[in-house]
């Protein structure tokens, strides 16, 4: 994954950059995790661990990245449409994300645990260059730019998940996303993303809904959210998470548990860029389920991010050392079944 490092307007602009870069880094994070873990499971022939690996993922999907996607096409895409050549770079943008969609509705209708990870895995591929084109094309031409701001379009889109969140208590869809998580208050952010706790809106990615107004009226009337009538998720279905059975997902052996530290998700830190490289870990964190574990590799021994990470989850991961340098460090991060502070 690479990220470029653009030049601000501002420095409000320059601390919106700042925190969408991270908060996409910990959603690259999760979804790596997430993927790593239902491949893995199915290689090793665990029924039970990829049904719950493909359960998680649709989840998140479902709950923060569509949210995520509906909310920036709504506010960040639309200052972008603004831009000189903005208009065909905002139009792939908002191809993926219905390919994104049609690809979640793939993994949630799988009914072999193969079928489950060749769609988690070409969601992850495309998750991954479609993050890399924001992160390289859409953030460091807003934050450029004098004719719109970086900062307001940010807040526009916090204030739009505080609307469908708000709209989604009173019942509804109960998507399971909650907050965009781009630096103020948000889902992902990195000291409440384990506060926050549930939906907003949707969450379905479609085309031409999503929108705050309409969610509420939807919602308020016992509807989906969607913005109109039927979805449009760029497949049949809602798309939204956890308001209906989780799986609406297509079951092959869909038995809840906790997951093994047997057969640990990698991630290699040494091929993310330096800047994010904490953020990824965190994202990647998340989706490890109690009893089940992620391997770090390091190319130092990680002291500031441990601390980070025992200060954003007290007593939530035992470290265990599996190699010392001095090429690398490989530690074993097992989350408990319970806290322990």
């Amino acid at each position: 994954m690479t990220t470029s490092l653009a030049v601000a307007t501002n420095k409000a602009d320059s601390a919106a950059l700042d925190a969408i870069t991270q908060h996409h880094a910990e959603l690259v994070g999760t979804v790596v995790a997430h993927a790593t873990a239902l491949l893995d499971a199915s290689s090793a022939g665990s029924l039970e661990g990829a049904s719950n690996a493909r359960r998680d993922l649709v989840l998140f999907c479902r709950g923060e990245l569509l949210p995520h996607a509906i909310a920036e096409e709504d506010t960040l895409y639309a200052l972008a449409r603004e831009l000189p050549g903005g208009t065909l770079l905002i139009d792939a943008m908002i191809a993926d994300h219905r390919v994104l969609a049609e690809l979640i509705d793939d993994l949630a209708g799988a009914t072999t645990p193969l079928g489950a990870s060749a769609a988690a895995h070409a969601l992850r591929v495309l998750f991954e260059l479609h993050v890399e084109k924001e992160n390289d094309y859409v953030l460091p031409a807003l934050a450029a730019s004098t004719e719109v701001s970086l900062a307001d379009g940010l807040e526009r889109m916090h204030g739009q998940f505080e609307e469908l969140r708000s709209a989604a208590t009173g019942g509804g869809c109960g998507c399971g996303g909650g907050g965009c998580g781009c630096g103020g208050g948000g889902h992902g952010h990195a000291e409440s993303a384990q506060q926050e706790v549930s939906a907003g809106g949707c969450g379905c990615g479609g085309g031409g809904h999503g929108h705050a107004e309409s969610a509420q009226q939807e919602v308020s009337a016992g509807g989906c959210g969607c913005g109109g009538g039927g979805c449009g998720c760029g497949g049949g279905g809602c798309g939204c998470g956890d308001g209906h059975d989780v799986s609406d997902t297509a079951a092959y052996d869909d038995v809840p548990g906790e997951a093994s530290v047997a057969n640990r998700p990698v991630l290699d830190a040494r091929q993310v860029p330096h800047h994010i490289r904490h953020a990824t870990v965190f994202g990647a964190l998340d989706a490890v389920r109690p009893g089940a574990g992620l391997e770090l590799i390091a190319p130092h021994d990680p002291l500031p991010l441990l601390a980070q990470i025992e200060q954003r989850d007290p007593g939530a991961f035992e470290i265990t050392y599996l190699e010392r340098g001095p090429e690398a460090w490989r530690i074993a991060l097992d989350r408990r079944v319970t806290a322990t502070v």
